[in-house]
């Protein structure tokens, strides 16, 4: 099974927006999206650019 989990990393340290109840251990893979993807940084460019 896979299951996706949005979170954010901060301090070195991940932390996600839901809880998980997975056994200590339990293999994971993490992809960091960049920045200028996000939905919220692209909303607020748009914002931006129409101000223009």
């Amino acid at each position: 099974m896979m299951q996706s989990i949005k979170g954010i990393f901060k301090d070195g340290v991940v932390h996600l927006s839901e809880p998980v109840s997975y056994p200590e251990s339990h293999p994971i893979i993490i992809t960091f999206l960049d920045v200028a993807t996000s939905s919220k940084t692209v909303k607020e460019q748009e914002a931006k650019n129409q101000g223009q």
